[in-house]
């Protein structure tokens, strides 16, 4: 899809010189930047949901459930064992870069 978008002339430059040190087009160099930018708000976005989750109001109380505090720790002490991040990379090293949002 084509789209039209407004830039500063520093900006533009900025980006000319960086798609032409990478040798990639600034179409891709924007579809980049959008992807990474859409990224990182969505993991920000699920990090402070998880925030609010595992928070704590008073002193040692936390809002969620015991049973399933004890779940997502079991869960958690299993995902750190040793390869399941490189088991956890390489699945999703295996998905489609061009994926739709």
């Amino acid at each position: 899809m084509k789209t039209a978008i407004s830039l500063s002339n520093d900006l533009f430059e900025s980006a000319e010189k960086l798609a032409s040190k990478m040798k990639i087009s600034r179409s891709e160099l924007f579809q980049n930047a959008i992807k990474n930018y859409i990224e990182e708000k969505e993991t920000l976005y699920i990090t402070n949901k998880l925030n609010e989750v595992y928070s704590v109001h008073e002193p040692g109380v936390s809002t969620l459930d015991p049973v399933l505090k004890e779940i997502q720790l079991k869960s958690l002490r299993k995902n750190s064992e040793p390869g399941s991040l490189k088991d956890f990379k390489s699945s999703k090293d295996s998905h489609n870069s061009n994926e739709t949002w």
